[in-house]
């Protein structure tokens, strides 16, 4: 059996470029502003050293790839989010998992896409029986 070493591919706390693309491709119809939609974004505080601040960031959901491009030592931000609330993107930094929240309508595109492997999560009252 191979170890995680052996495995070619992204860290598997972040999105490979193309599964980025069609993930943002997805956010973006997903409301009226597109590529526009103003976004807030943050990295997971285990990625800071003890004592630094996190840092939040402000920016357009258009200029994912862009940042995904030009940071050097690429570290996606690991929570980022629509300004409006219409969805929430949670990337895990010790599991090869994105977790995306939004409208039914968002998240059965992203189920249907042949290029994502994607998974609905049951809620909490389904897992409940409830």
């Amino acid at each position: 059996m191979a170890g995680a070493d052996d495995l070619d591919g992204p860290d598997p706390a972040e999105l490979d470029r193309a599964t980025l693309a069609r993930l943002v491709g997805h956010l973006a119809r997903s409301g009226p502003s597109g590529y526009d939609t103003p976004c807030g974004a943050a990295q997971a505080p285990v990625m800071n050293r003890p004592g630094e601040e996190l840092a939040a960031r402000r920016g357009r959901l258009g200029d994912a790839l862009a940042h995904h491009d030009t940071t050097p030592e690429f570290r996606f931000p690991a929570t980022w989010w629509a300004a409006d609330g219409s969805w929430l993107v949670l990337s895990d930094v010790d599991l090869s998992a994105t977790e995306v929240f939004g409208a039914t309508a968002l998240i059965e595109a992203l189920l249907a896409d042949p290029e994502l492997d994607a998974v609905r999560r049951p809620g909490i009252a389904e897992t409940l029986g409830r």
